[in-house]
């Protein structure tokens, strides 16, 4: 993890799971001032290349997970020159060009393993939250449900001999439970998502936002559903919200409201 581990005490989230952390401050103690630095983390390159270092001194078989901080807002593209697709001087572009730069590091990442374990790795990218740059008046994240700050990147690469099969549509919450069944672990905190493995998937999401706390919704049978719950307003539409229009069902404002 390229920030503090302390940060929404990650730290001791992964100490129950018996999973040990080596964050900003790890990294940093044992390379030195080598990476740029930033308030809240630094180089996310750093953490690749201390990666590399532990598959390496470990061996296969082994799980590794990669918490990337430099997309986060304010948004830190450590180098501008090279990866300047987009206006660097401005959130929304600056947002985009590190996107690719860390792109570019979990690319190097793939390939390194895979020249030292070919075909037999499973690779997840995703990410905790969307970013909103004035969409439906809204900036940043944790204030809204829109699709802007909840759709995010979910991708999954399985080696091709596996045979695998993997649902399209899924979720956060599906993917600590995956995870944790391929593993063989039974822990209640993983019961609430679904194994992505299996073709009885059907996506169905309770919403909130995080900041504001001003927002509920709902997603299930293919439709989404929004609630402001400081004016008692509910939209409906698609997955794509292409189609928004209020609705007034009262009981889809009751069962949001009560988080059925």
């Amino acid at each position: 993890y390229s920030g503090s581990g302390y940060f929404e005490n990650l730290n001791r989230m992964l100490s129950y799971f018996e999973i040990p952390l080596y964050d900003k401050e790890y990294i940093l103690k044992n390379n030195l001032n080598r990476y740029q630095t930033f308030p809240w983390g630094l180089d996310d390159r750093a953490m690749i290349e201390t990666g590399k270092q532990f598959v390496k001194d470990e061996g296969i078989p082994f799980v590794h997970y990669y918490y990337f901080t430099n997309t986060h807002s304010p948004y830190f593209n450590p180098e501008p020159d090279k990866f300047n697709r987009h206006d660097n001087s401005g959130d929304y572009g600056r947002y985009k060009n590190v996107i690719e730069y860390n792109l570019s590091l979990i690319k190097n990442m793939q390939n390194f393993i895979e020249r030292i374990s070919s075909g037999k790795t499973i690779y997840i990218l995703l990410s905790d939250h969307g970013e909103s740059f004035g969409e439906s008046g809204f900036y940043k994240h944790g204030f809204s449900i829109f699709n802007q700050e909840i759709r995010v990147p979910f991708y999954i690469n399985i080696p091709a001999k596996s045979g695998i099969e993997i649902n399209q549509e899924g979720s956060i919450l599906d993917i600590m439970t995956t995870l944790a069944s391929i593993q063989n672990i039974d822990d209640p905190y993983f019961r609430d998502g679904k194994f992505l493995f299996s073709k009885k998937h059907n996506l169905k999401l309770r919403l909130s936002s995080w900041g504001t706390k001003s927002f509920r919704g709902l997603i299930e049978n293919n439709k989404k559903f929004i609630f402001n719950l400081n004016n008692e307003n509910l939209l409906e539409s698609d997955l794509e919200e292409k189609n928004i229009q209020n609705n007034e069902d009262i009981e889809i404002k009751k069962r949001i409201r009560l988080n059925e």
